[in-house]
């Protein structure tokens, strides 16, 4: 699955404690309703990793704290 992989991937970086990680994927009813399920998950909280949709306009939501 898409997502999957991308938080693996975002897990795997090695970050500074100021950088801010995010996995994208398209928004897309689907993804939509994982990333919000997801993003209220306790691992996924813990390593503070964001979970942006981007829209095929551009328009990208999912940033915000």
């Amino acid at each position: 699955m898409l997502l999957t992989t991308a938080l693996g991937e975002a897990l795997l970086f090695d970050i500074a404690a100021a950088d801010v990680v995010v996995a994208a994927v398209p928004d897309t009813p689907v993804f939509r309703t994982l990333a919000e399920t997801w993003r209220r998950r306790p691992l996924v909280r813990r390593v503070s990793v964001r979970i942006a949709l981007v829209a095929r306009d551009g328009a990208v939501t999912g940033l915000g704290p």
